[in-house]
């Protein structure tokens, strides 16, 4: 669905909301049991259509509705929601992982949207596989550990989901799943009343089937958005650097051969694109920052492990065993590369007037679910431990009709103009692989 299209039919009256509510509840009815994209909840329907009905005589008068009234949205299972339990995929009980409604949730609650539910999650967004299924092909996987969220976007239960990300979490589900995928500026948006991985890299994100929706949303929880910086340049001036070296060589060669492909369309449409070194030293970037990881896990899940060992996944159990080791001196002291990596990359993109970096999203298209490794992830991750914003744009289908997409990532803080920039690279590719 377009999300723009759809959010001003909603609020105009054009499109009936108790319609909408009935239609996509029936879609999930028949296909959530394979696709797993949302946690089951008996009387959705039931109480979806009370939710609106309540807007309906809340907000009778279209030209003043909020502006995401009635807009289904779904909500990752680690990001509290008031009269939903928290499991993130876990079977620990549900009393103790209770939390206050993270304010991302109460500003699009504020706002109009509709709660379809909550979406799923790999346990606590950690390194075991989530459940949902990639909708193109479903013995593919949808990508951790926001991939029901990807995937409900993309089967258009709803037009936005809520996701996170430590690693790669938003952006390798979206490139998995053919849809938008952000990740803004660590620090631009509130991470309150979430079950965090890692809270000093973690961030919030979200999905969407086109940049224009991304920014719907980005304008109402980013702090400080500014939309007059999205009314600027449209003539493909900006400067878009690949960064080549190790970091690019992860990429499988069929991910190869479509990233060149995408530059060549680029050029051809006006983009002048710079090769720069970088990240000489990612295999050193990898290991520190899954140990910061692993450790930040083990710190956040001290009192509920030492309860329930027994309820967690053996995958996460590893990684919990492994950060224990890990002292309170050398967290501080991973913690402390994290500005370094940032400052690198800054220094990076001055020195060689660079607006935005181009790389694929993922090292190639979703593999089978047996296959799914948290290495997945590893386009994401030098990008993720900085801090900087970064947007999936998915362009094509592989020859297995697998999405494949592009990662453009900005300098940290400026969002607006990152955005601004992806509005122009998406008109390029004009993706419509969205499966129906």
């Amino acid at each position: 669905m377009d999300p723009s299209n759809f959010i001003d039919d909603l609020r105009s009256g054009k499109r009936d909301l108790l319609a909408v509510v009935h239609e996509l509840c029936q879609a999930i009815d028949q296909e959530n049991l394979t696709l797993q994209a949302l946690v089951p909840e008996p009387l959705r329907e039931e109480r979806l259509r009370n939710e609106a009905i309540h807007l309906l005589k809340r907000y009778p008068n279209p030209k003043k509705r909020p502006p995401l009234f009635g807009v289904p949205i779904g909500v990752k299972d680690i990001i509290h929601v008031k009269g939903w339990p928290t499991l993130g995929g876990s079977q620990l009980p549900a009393h103790v992982l209770e939390g206050t409604q993270g304010s991302c949730v109460t500003t699009l609650r504020r706002a109009g949207a509709l709660i379809v539910g909550k979406t799923t999650t790999a346990e606590f967004a950690g390194p075991a596989s989530g459940p949902a299924c990639n909708p193109y092909r479903w013995e593919h996987t949808a990508g951790n550990s926001s991939g029901g969220s990807a995937a409900g976007v993309a089967r258009g239960y709803f037009p936005f989901a809520l996701g996170t990300q430590t690693i790669g979490s938003v952006n390798t589900p979206a490139a998995f799943c053919g849809v938008v995928g952000f990740k803004p500026s660590r620090d631009r948006i509130a991470s309150d009343g979430i079950l965090w991985v890692s809270p000093p890299v973690d961030t919030l994100g979200w999905f969407a089937s086109s940049v224009k929706g991304i920014h719907k949303l980005a304008s109402l929880l980013c702090h400080g958005w500014d939309d007059s910086i999205l009314s600027g340049d449209q003539n493909n001036s900006f400067r878009i650097a690949i960064p080549e070296g190790p970091y690019l060589n992860q990429i499988s060669p069929p991910m190869h051969q479509f990233f060149a492909k995408a530059q060549e369309r680029l050029q051809r449409a006006g983009y002048a694109l710079q090769p720069v070194r970088a990240f000489e030293n990612i295999d050193n970037l990898k290991v520190h920052f899954r140990k910061q990881i692993a450790a930040d896990l083990a710190h956040g899940h001290q009192s509920w492990f030492s309860q329930y060992p027994d309820r967690y996944h053996p995958k996460t159990v590893s990684a919990i065993q492994r950060g224990q080791t890990i002292s309170k001196e050398e967290r501080q002291r991973l913690y402390a590369r994290i500005t370094e990596v940032r400052e690198m990359i800054n220094h990076l993109m001055h020195d060689e007037g660079i607006d935005v970096w181009l790389s694929p999203a993922t090292f190639g298209s979703a593999p089978l679910k047996i296959n799914e490794r948290p290495e997945d992830c590893n386009m994401n991750l030098p990008w993720s431990y900085a801090g900087l914003p970064v947007l999936n744009i998915p362009v094509e289908t592989d020859v297995l009709g697998l999405p494949l997409g592009l990662q453009l990532v900005g300098s940290f803080g400026n969002d607006e103009l990152l955005l601004n920039y992806g509005m122009q690279l998406e008109s390029t590719f004009s993706y419509e692989g969205v499966p129906r």
